[in-house]
């Protein structure tokens, strides 16, 4: 089931009515499925951090990583559909 979302003039105004998060004009990140995965809330703050830098409408995939401390890290690829 595709979800819907309010559309306002805005990107910003957009964004802050559905909760999601405002990059730029042209760049909205909906998150929320984050949620319902398994993960540590720092991949899931890594994932967010990483994806709104990098992913754009062009670049809709991503690569990433990083090591939290000597046991713990996280890799993965993210996907983003327009």
């Amino acid at each position: 089931m595709a979800k819907e979302y309010k559309i306002f003039k805005t990107a910003a105004k957009t964004a802050k009515e559905n909760n999601l998060v405002f990059k730029d004009k042209e760049n909205i990140f909906d998150f929320s499925l984050l949620d319902s995965m398994e993960i540590s809330d720092r991949e899931r703050e890594h994932i967010k951090e990483h994806d709104i830098r990098y992913v754009s409408a062009v670049f809709k995939e991503s690569f990433y990583g990083t090591e939290f401390d000597n046991f713990s890290d996280c890799n993965g690829r993210s996907l983003y559909h327009v």
